[in-house]
């Protein structure tokens, strides 16, 4: 009998996808000015007429998610993972917003492949503790405090809106695949 594969769960957004830049360029497209890149999760900073969920359908509608920088070195990180054989589990939140469901799963599906991150796994959930993972790696703050409560491995990929957050953080992907190789005695290169 093998022995069971380590399983990796992968936020996509501000962790993979770039998106503080895809929705600054949108936005700033939208309003005529350049906007900073945002500093806080919510996009708070930016105090936009109207809620954020709505400039988020908005960018949905127009294909935003499929346009998405990749973050510096994630794609490359995740093959090195995968050839590892560590099981990549992609684990999101992105059916938050209301009627935009079959677009915004069809647009991650395209992205990923697209850009061409592996992964075994693809699940759009709320609550990311309920994937099975043995790693988690994520940005936002009430996921890293929910994940920490798992007593697995967490990872916290480093944003300016996250610092002073539980688990492990990481700077770049090369702390990543560090971080993971580390954890579970696999040469990750």
């Amino acid at each position: 009998m093998s022995e069971r594969r380590p399983v990796l769960g992968v936020d996509l957004d501000d962790v993979v996808a770039d998106l503080r830049e895809g929705f600054r360029r949108f936005v700033s497209a939208e309003l005529g000015v350049r906007l900073p890149r945002p500093q806080t999760w919510d996009f708070s900073e930016w105090e936009l007429d109207g809620e954020i969920t709505d400039w988020l359908a908005e960018f949905a509608e127009t294909g935003g998610y499929q346009r998405l920088p990749v973050l510096e070195g994630a794609v490359e990180a995740l093959q090195a993972i995968s050839d590892a054989d560590i099981r990549i589990r992609i684990i999101t939140h992105r059916l938050f917003i209301k009627g935009h469901h079959q677009t915004l799963a069809g647009d991650t599906v395209m992205w990923l492949e697209r850009v061409g991150v592996p992964y075994w796994d693809l699940c759009f959930m709320r609550d990311k503790a309920e994937v099975m993972a043995d790693i988690y790696i994520d940005d936002a703050p009430h996921n890293l405090e929910e994940l920490s409560k798992t007593g697995k491995l967490v990872i916290a990929m480093d944003q300016p809106y996250n610092q002073g957050c539980p688990g492990v953080r990481a700077y770049s992907w090369e702390d990543v695949k560090a971080i993971v190789a580390e954890h579970t005695g696999r040469d990750i290169r």
